[in-house]
């Protein structure tokens, strides 16, 4: 893992995000069951940026 990751304190689920994720996020965003979410935002990151 890149040492700048580290200095940060790593990710939370120990890796780099896959496209193929993203890619899961997406499908699920195109289909029915999300059709009442308008207007957010998803942050896919892997858990790097630490907020409360």
């Amino acid at each position: 893992m890149d040492q700048t990751v580290n200095s940060l304190g790593g990710f939370t689920t120990g890796r780099f995000i896959r496209p193929d994720e993203v890619a899961d996020l997406v499908l699920m965003l195109a289909g029915d069951r999300a059709a009442d979410i308008t207007g957010a935002d998803f942050t896919i990151y892997g858990g790097l940026i630490k907020t409360l």
